[in-house]
């Protein structure tokens, strides 16, 4: 977002279909879990870190990814905010997708 600051003025709609906005942590599918442990396993990466929101312990919550961009300017040019999810979702978890 902040490199589209220029274009500000013209952001109308934000629309999101099924973001997992605070990761997998809320994840009931065993499938995504497997694999996420399988990936995390395999290759210690930091996006799979900050998709299970385990990229900073508890104790330093100002330095995670989720944190740092909830801080960061953008949505605020936008009219309306619409984020999208469904119940039956079985790979982006509803907590997550609807914040």
């Amino acid at each position: 977002m902040p490199y589209l600051e220029e274009h500000q003025d013209k952001m109308y709609n934000f629309i999101t279909l099924s973001s997992p906005h605070l990761g997998y942590m809320y994840s009931s599918s065993t499938i995504v879990n497997t694999g996420m442990w399988f990936m995390q396993t395999w290759r210690n990466s930091q996006c799979l870190q900050q998709l299970k929101c385990t990229d900073k312990g508890s104790d330093e919550l100002d330095q995670c990814c989720l944190y740092k961009i909830s801080e960061m300017k953008g949505l605020s040019w936008f009219k309306h905010i619409i984020l999208v999810s469904s119940y039956q979702d079985t790979y982006a978890p509803f907590d997550s997708a609807r914040i």
